[in-house]
């Protein structure tokens, strides 16, 4: 299973490819008679953004990212590119949830600080479990401030 980028050489514009997704499961698969039996999907345009893909790549642009691990699938991958990061001197980490995110951020942030979250879904609650608890922080510090 996964992203195929197959080349249209008629195509009169560009890209002169598009994006399709082979499966080869049994329940995909089931009315072919054939020796290796698959099943292929267009992907419409409007979810090539989502994906990585961007019309303006080239064919071999296009394969590569197709080729490319999704973040999250292959712990391998994610281990080479936290390594790499650190080797950059950039901080980088894989967290198992949004809890373990929003506690290492609480942690680890502090007034002036930039957090920025960018997400397709709700993920877990993370953007009222975060500003709760750095409310709920915020709240004790002031509590253990002594004025004059």
């Amino acid at each position: 299973m996964g992203y195929y980028i197959k080349f249209l050489p008629n195509k009169k514009s560009n890209p002169k490819w598009k994006v399709q997704y082979i499966s080869w499961k049994q329940e995909d698969t089931k009315s072919s008679n054939a020796k290796k039996p698959k099943r292929e999907w267009d992907i419409s345009k409007d979810r090539w953004h989502s994906l990585g893909f961007v019309s303006s790549m080239n064919l071999n642009e296009a394969k590569s990212r197709a080729r490319a691990p999704q973040l999250g699938q292959n712990p391998r991958f994610l281990q080479e590119l936290i390594t790499d990061l650190v080797k950059l001197g950039k901080s980088a980490k894989v967290f198992a949830g949004a809890d373990q995110i929003v506690a290492e951020l609480v942690q680890k942030t502090k007034a002036g600080d930039v957090v920025l979250i960018m997400s397709n879904g709700g993920f877990d609650g993370i953007y009222t479990k975060l500003m709760t608890q750095l409310f709920s922080t915020l709240i004790k510090k002031c509590a253990t401030l002594q004025y004059f």
